[in-house]
């Protein structure tokens, strides 16, 4: 066990992080950050394995890398940007590695076999479909089966607390900079913030250019509106903090994940609030946190009336021909002809949209300039199209076995989180294409979790 008094080099281990990335002057001293952390964390367990650990999990957060312009995605006038880069990630992975292979781990599930045979399929698809942007998107998710490799062989129900405590801190971190956003109504300009590089001032909604749409670190709002719904259900598993410390954690959250103007995170936010509502009422807690809770939420409802006026009454321009459901729902249609083409193993990583934008079934490029923005707006769909059905169906199996596997261990509260943030994952994913974000990580982070 962890003395306890080492602990204070583990909080230090954040601060300092977060720190350096926040007020990094380049991405030298941003990469330096995760290391400086590592030596923190070795300060509190003494152990490199699990520092490196800890490491990763903060780094599967960061959309920052070096030498993307050597890996752009071809056609160039798609503008699809780089299809890999050397990020954080990349090099703990390969610190990493080795020792998780020295590490013996019986504890291999049913649902693991499940990621061997989708990787397995994406390689057979790169051997079918040997392009350029193919291998990239075969790098990209080698990457990602790597972490969740390490993640299985090194993450223990002794280190789950800590990995938990950490997604929370990225939270609070990521709350306090999107608060920032919006009093600025534009990117703070710090390095982590991947948006300012091509859009320093930000993006407003599709419908009412008047909204600007806060995105945290993340490229899009809608990534950090994803990352919002996968680590909000965790504030829940601070047992040991007070509760109205707790919906302070919830209400500041979904302030911010309201200022992402996601509509479809807000109908997820709205069923959290009803799932911690009843979590409150299933526990021994004061009637001081029930009023502080009710407080809260008006206040909250306070804050918002202006701009939720304004983002309802955009909402049936939404299903317009060329609002942003009428282009998902075209979208839709270019997915599901390319894969009635090519059912089985799909047209190869990252090559759909190249394809339907030179021969789409759809108006949708009469009116819209062809770019990477118009991937396919359903991460299953996504899959489908790239992977085939074999790719999809055993990327489905693979989620259905680890929900399965938590009813062996419902009563576990990190789980339950782990659980919730899943399958809430899972529904905004519907609407928008994660497959080769930094997003698509936090399926096989939270499965990792789940299977301890």
């Amino acid at each position: 066990m962890m003395k306890t008094k080492n602990r204070i080099f583990f909080y230090l281990g954040l601060v300092f992080f977060y720190f350096l990335i926040f007020l990094s002057p380049s991405k030298i001293i941003y990469f330096s950050a995760y290391f400086v952390s590592t030596f923190f964390f070795y300060l509190f367990c003494k152990n490199i394995r699990v520092s490196l650990l800890y490491s990763l999990v903060l780094s599967l957060f960061s959309e920052i890398g070096l030498a993307g312009s050597l890996f752009i995605m071809e056609p160039k006038e798609l503008n699809m940007g780089s299809g890999w880069w050397v990020s954080p990630m990349t090099i703990l992975i390969i610190l990493l590695l080795p020792l998780s292979i020295r590490k013996k781990n019986e504890n291999i599930k049913q649902p693991d076999y499940f990621v061997i045979i989708f990787y397995t399929i994406s390689a057979f698809s790169l051997l079918i479909f040997p392009y350029t942007n193919s291998l990239l998107g075969f790098l990209t998710l080698t990457e990602v089966i790597l972490v969740y490799y390490i993640l299985r062989s090194q993450m223990n129900n002794n280190n789950l607390k800590n990995i938990i405590f950490i997604i929370i801190s990225m939270l609070f971190f990521q709350s306090i900079l999107g608060s920032f956003q919006i009093n600025l109504k534009k990117t703070v300009g710090s390095i982590s913030e991947s948006m300012s590089v091509d859009r320093p001032y930000g993006i407003t909604t599709a419908e009412e250019e008047n909204l600007f749409r806060i995105s945290g670190t993340f490229g899009h709002p809608n990534l950090f509106a994803a990352f919002l719904l996968v680590s909000i259900p965790f504030i829940n598993t601070l047992t040991k903090a007070k509760s109205f410390i707790k919906i302070i954690l919830y209400f500041l959250s979904f302030i911010i994940l309201f200022f992402t103007f996601t509509r479809v995170a807000w109908l997820i936010g709205i069923i959290y609030l009803f799932i911690y509502f009843f979590a409150l009422r299933n526990i021994n807690i004061k009637l001081a946190c029930y009023r502080i809770f009710i407080l809260m939420f008006i206040i909250l409802l306070f804050i918002i009336s202006p701009y939720l006026q304004a983002r309802i009454t955009s909402f049936s321009p939404a299903f317009d021909e060329f609002g942003s459901m009428g282009v998902r729902f075209k979208l839709f249609s270019e997915s599901m002809n390319l894969i009635n083409q090519y059912p089985l193993l799909g047209v190869g990583i990252n090559r759909s949209l190249e394809i339907y934008a030179s021969f789409p079934v759809t108006n949708l490029f009469e009116n819209v300039p062809k770019s990477g923005f118009y991937r396919i707006h359903n991460t299953a769909l996504e899959i489908g199209t790239e992977m085939g059905l074999l790719g999809l169906l055993s990327l489905i199996r693979f989620m259905i076995f680890v929900l399965w596997s938590f009813l062996k261990d419902k009563n576990n509260l990190k789980k339950k989180a782990a659980v919730v943030s899943l399958l809430g994952l899972i529904a905004i994913s519907m609407f928008n294409p994660f497959f080769h974000s930094s997003i698509f990580r936090y399926f096989f982070l939270l499965s990792a979790i789940i299977l301890i």
